[in-house]
């Protein structure tokens, strides 16, 4: 009798165990998706904000909170938090041509993969705060490729993942 209550412990172990395991993987994959919901609606506000300028001059954090251009809001005066619980910061670049950088702090190596292939953007870089030479992860423009993401998203809990967007005209 006590080596039956033992096995079945044990068995009831294992399911808790997997059953932790399995919430974890699920909520990764939903806060992949949440992330590119928000840079695409990020995306999309900052275009029609920036529709009758000839670049994206004065970009920053504070001009888009307070134009509402994040959809989950601002905490503060212009911190905006990413599903992974790290930062979204955006900004100009001087161009030609004109674009701008939406970034994310993004604390898993996976995570990084598996956003910097599953968002369309000019350009994709990856970088650490720790070590700021990013790493152009799409030369040839396009897509980025599984194997070059996972090759550069190795900073752990410091990666970031800059997506630049060109002007689009409307």
């Amino acid at each position: 009798m006590p080596i039956m209550m033992i096995f079945v412990l044990l068995v009831i172990a294992l399911i808790v165990i997997s059953g932790l395991s399995s919430g974890r993987q699920l909520q990764a994959s939903g806060d992949v998706s949440s992330a590119q919901q928000q840079v695409g609606t990020i995306v999309s506000n900052i275009q029609s904000l920036y529709a009758n300028n000839v670049d994206y001059s004065n970009l920053s954090n504070a001009v888009a909170c307070s134009a509402q251009v994040f959809p989950q809001g601002c905490t503060g005066v212009q911190n905006v938090a990413n599903p992974f619980g790290g930062a979204i910061t955006v900004w100009p670049d001087a161009g030609p041509p004109p674009d701008f950088n939406v970034v994310l702090a993004v604390p898993s190596n996976a995570a990084c993969v598996q956003i910097a292939t599953s968002i369309p953007a000019w350009q994709v870089f990856v970088w650490s705060q720790s070590s700021p030479s990013p790493v152009l992860l799409n030369p040839a423009g396009g897509a980025v490729s599984p194997a070059a993401a996972q090759q550069n998203c190795t900073f752990g809990s410091n990666n970031i993942v800059d997506f630049k967007f060109l002007k689009t005209s409307q």
